[in-house]
């Protein structure tokens, strides 16, 4: 379980360089010391563009390309390796790429059940706000570049 990421003057390497220009400049999240902490619920909102999905990449662990640190409970990710990676995404947290289209003709939150059956995951207390947005698009495609869950973490 993670009860809080701290994300610690991260800046995507595409932006370096650009520390005085948009999206850099103006960003909430880029080059700050900002925390999220459990049991909040939190929107990010911003242009195409402006890293919202790299942050997101960034967290799960999927992508290394930024400066800055990032920290789960006090904890470097730079410090956890392949399997504690596996184990922190098979019960801690879990990132839905705008983009993914498992079964396209299946919402999105059926498309999580699914994954969640198969993993044996219970999601009962931390997808009962989200899926009330999600069950409203047909599927994961549809959602806009600005909507409140474009980029998706899902943080159980």
């Amino acid at each position: 379980m993670i009860d809080s990421i701290t994300l610690d003057n991260i800046l995507p390497r595409a932006f370096a360089g650009m520390e005085n220009d948009e999206p850099v400049k103006t960003s909430q999240v880029w080059l700050k010391r900002i925390s999220f902490s459990r049991p909040g619920f939190y929107m990010v909102e911003a242009e195409s563009g402006a890293g919202k999905s790299s942050m997101c990449s960034f967290i799960y662990g999927s992508r290394g390309d930024y400066s800055g640190d990032i920290f789960f409970d006090g904890r470097s990710v730079r410090q956890i390796g392949t399997d504690e990676w596996c184990r922190l995404r098979q019960r801690a947290i879990a990132y839905l790429p705008q983009e993914l289209m498992l079964f396209p003709e299946l919402t999105v939150m059926d498309n999580i059940e699914i994954k969640n059956r198969l993993t044996r995951i219970n999601p009962s207390a931390g997808f009962s706000r989200p899926s009330r947005l999600w069950e409203s698009r047909r599927k994961p495609q549809c959602l806009p570049d600005n909507s409140r869950w474009a980029s998706n973490s899902v943080w159980r």
